[in-house]
């Protein structure tokens, strides 16, 4: 019963000839590539920019718009119910433009530790190599739980295919995922809080929120290479990797290129 309501919703969507119709769950079963992103963006974005760009970058059949608030969280919760997590997730070349795509047939699902996701499948379309970790596009509610790059040179070696190699991996995870949830949770009370006077605002989208804030508060750089080089030392510990492996190091390019993107507006 639950499945036949749930391929009944209508959800607004947006063709390659822009147009827009809304359609059922359940009509969604016919097409290969369904990428979801947000309906309504920051002033600074134009919408039919993002459009543009999406169909420019990925071969996809349908566009599902969403809004920003809990009846649209729930919604793309009721599409991963129905259509399985997504598999892919697209850093545009507009900054703070991320968004996700499910893919029929596909079994490199993303996959949930607690509370963060992890892919295999993260492609930057901007020329920088894919960073360790983006935000959810379609969560702006908790953002301290992020999505992680599971081919990222930090963290391939803890997974055999797409789940954790063993127990004391997904032990190692677990801890990395705990450390950015406090590193985001402090560096959001900061970044936003109405005492900061370094001219960064919170916006509409988590990663529009974002666009920029290593400009502001370069040190935030300084925090994340800490979390790290912690979590390589915990997952030594811990027995997922051994005490030999070298770190493989971390730069500012591990973090999501628009971070350092410079904009007058951010």
């Amino acid at each position: 019963m639950t499945k036949i309501i749930l391929n009944n919703v209508p959800f607004l969507t947006i063709s390659r000839d822009g147009t827009r119709a809304y359609k059922l769950v359940k009509d969604f079963n016919k097409f290969s590539t369904i990428v979801v992103t947000s309906e309504i963006w920051p002033e600074e974005i134009q919408n039919e920019n993002v459009f543009e760009e999406i169909k420019r970058l990925i071969d996809l059949d349908v566009i599902v718009l969403l809004g920003r608030d809990q009846n649209s969280m729930r919604k793309y919760y009721m599409l991963c119910e129905i259509l399985e997590n997504p598999s892919d997730i697209y850093i545009t070349s507009i900054p703070g433009v991320v968004v996700k795509t499910f893919v029929s047939n596909d079994d490199l699902k993303m996959y949930s530790i607690n509370y963060n996701m992890f892919t295999f499948k993260m492609y930057s379309k901007t020329g920088t190599k894919e960073p360790l970790f983006v935000h959810d596009p379609e969560d702006n509610i908790d953002s301290e739980t992020v999505i992680f790059n599971a081919n990222h040179r930090l963290l391939y070696r803890f997974f055999d295919g797409w789940d954790p190699r063993d127990e004391n991996c997904l032990e190692a995870l677990n801890y990395l995922g705990k450390l950015f949830s406090d590193l985001l949770i402090n560096m959001e009370a900061v970044a936003f809080s109405a005492y900061n006077t370094r001219g960064i605002r919170y916006k509409e989208d988590i990663n529009c929120s974002y666009i920029g804030i290593l400009k502001h508060y370069p040190e935030i750089f300084e925090y994340f290479c800490n979390a790290v080089e912690e979590f390589w030392k915990n997952a030594q510990d811990v027995g997922a990797i051994s005490h030999g492996e070298e770190f493989p190091g971390f730069n500012v390019d591990d973090l999501p290129w628009f971070w350092n993107y410079c904009n007058e507006q951010t």
